[in-house]
């Protein structure tokens, strides 16, 4: 199936939630390629544009002008990303981040002037999405200097210099689980090294249920990183209709000093 752009319903009523009336989902665009396929879609559930590949939702951000800088879904500020980035106290100088899957962008909401964001996507057809303001302006819009590799993360990153990154971020998963080549002994190490002695390893692994807590738990404890997770899975009807959905994030760092204020959060523990 070729990229198939639909009309825009931007100025229309059925781009705007209707107060007591409940409305399906608006189709806006449509592609398919060798990785899968794309839909973006109006959500009037959220008053949200939503990007979705089967049943997985990529990240959504509200059509509302006054919400619309603000991350939703797996990256809201009530959430485990948000702790994170609230915890995190960035170097003087200014920081790299680098994050493993673009989506639609939302990490971006979470730049700050003089901070870089690099993302690594491996589906041209994404990058095409995010980067269409018609659809979505978390990228358009960073405070912050924002890039994007196209390629496979972890080859890319292979070519970064040691000692890069201030923060790296694993947010490449699909349909509940992450590619097991991401999140590999070796490849785990490799991020490590890219890693300043500070620097912090994030892992949206989705469900708190799956092999993957245990796994990084195992590698953590080889490679003497100190390891929190929350599993942010009480997410209440009143958070849901505001764009928060349920996510699960662990942190890998060798400073225990720099996830001190995380570690002190009590919806934190030791993973």
């Amino acid at each position: 199936m070729p990229e198939t752009k639909l009309p825009s319903p931007a100025n229309a009523s059925a781009e705007r939630a209707i107060p007591g009336v409940r409305m399906e989902p608006t189709l806006l665009y449509i592609s398919a390629n060798p990785f899968g396929m794309l839909r973006v879609v109006f959500d009037p559930a959220w008053n949200a544009r939503v990007l979705l590949s089967g049943a997985t939702r990529h990240g959504m951000q509200s059509v509302d002008p006054a919400r619309s800088a603000e991350p939703l879904a797996y990256y809201h500020r009530h959430g485990p990303l948000g702790d994170i980035f609230s915890a995190w106290k960035p170097p003087a100088r200014g920081s790299h981040i680098g994050i493993v899957g673009l989506g639609v962008g939302c990490i971006a909401a979470y730049a700050m002037p003089g901070q870089r964001f690099t993302f690594y996507e491996i589906d041209p057809a994404v990058v095409n999405i995010a980067t269409n303001p018609q659809y979505f302006t978390y990228v358009s819009q960073c405070r912050g200097v924002c890039e994007i590799v196209l390629g496979d993360g972890r080859e890319s990153l292979e070519h970064a210099p040691d000692q890069s990154f201030d923060m790296l971020v694993l947010d490449a998963f699909h349909d509940a689980s992450i590619p097991p080549h991401l999140v590999s002994p070796d490849a785990v190490r490799m991020y490590v090294r890219k890693l300043t002695e500070a620097g912090l390893l994030v892992v949206h692994i989705n469900t708190p249920h799956g092999a993957l807590q245990p796994e990084l738990k195992r590698l953590a404890a080889q490679e003497s990183l100190v390891c929190l997770l929350r599993a942010d899975v009480q997410v209440s009807e009143a958070e849901r209709a505001a764009g928060k959905l349920q996510s699960c994030y662990m942190v890998l760092t060798r400073d225990p000093a720099s996830v001190l204020a995380l570690s002190q959060n009590p919806t934190w523990t030791a993973a």
